[in-house]
């Protein structure tokens, strides 16, 4: 197993480190605006600080998943990341305005295991996950309390 915080696995993007987890996201959304026929847009409010580096991975990568999970699925046109560092911690909520899922046994299917891996990821930096059920677009957010951030 490697360490999340080593620079050499493959799991941790090296922008992280040399630019910080808004940056990151911003290259991120620049080349998905590049590659894929819908719009990106990431909104990020309060000084992102001094996070550590798994907190930044983690979010980096349930981003990365929300993003892969509205090209397969949603049919969305827009899709919005907010990203924003409060006393209370670390907010970041990923939606779009494309068809959702009802909760059907079929979605169910579809979108499990990237929900599954979302909430762990999420889970493992001391955070909460949701993803309520919607037939009008998805809502993936996450909360990070301050003292797992610290």
């Amino acid at each position: 197993l490697h360490d999340v915080t080593d620079r050499d696995d493959p799991d941790h993007p090296p922008l992280l480190d040399d630019l910080g987890l808004t940056e990151a996201l911003r290259n991120l959304i620049k080349s998905m605006n590049a590659d894929h026929n819908m719009v990106f847009k990431l909104f990020n409010w309060g000084e992102e600080g001094d996070l550590p580096s798994e907190v930044k991975i983690n979010l980096y990568r349930i981003v990365q998943e929300a993003i892969s999970n509205i090209i397969k699925h949603s049919g969305a046109s827009v899709a919005q990341i907010h990203l924003s560092r409060t006393e209370e911690g670390v907010d970041l909520i990923v939606m779009d305005d494309g068809r959702g899922f009802d909760g059907s046994e079929r979605d169910e299917k579809v979108v499990h295991l990237g929900l599954v891996s979302m909430r762990e990821r999420a889970e493992r930096i001391g955070g909460s996950f949701s993803c309520p059920v919607s037939e009008q677009g998805a809502v993936v957010a996450v909360h990070i309390p301050q003292a797992s951030v610290e």
